[in-house]
């Protein structure tokens, strides 16, 4: 990993498709949740990339279903959990 400089953890590396470098998806911020399916830049090689948009323009666009959508996850609403003492539970 370029930022770490730790190699293991392969399953979790991604490699530049410019400069083919490799970083650990928990050390490249923001965070990756899931390995990119396509093309992915680095920060150096997407710095003035033409549709490139800095990360807080990006999230504050996105919506639940965003989020849902592209990091295969179900997002919990706050009408949807009852706090009990210190335990959460769904309500169905």
């Amino acid at each position: 990993c370029e930022i770490c400089n730790v190699d293991k953890d392969d399953h979790l590396v991604v490699i530049c498709d410019k400069c083919h470098s490799g970083y650990h998806t928990y050390c490249v911020r923001p965070v990756m949740v899931v390995v990119p399916k396509d093309d992915w830049l680095c920060a150096k090689c997407s710095t003035g990339q033409p549709n490139a948009i800095p990360f807080g323009e990006f999230a504050a666009k996105m919506t639940i279903s965003d989020v849902e959508k592209y990091m295969h996850l179900s997002v919990l609403h706050p009408e949807d959990i009852v706090s009990s003492h210190n335990a959460f539970r769904y309500i169905k």
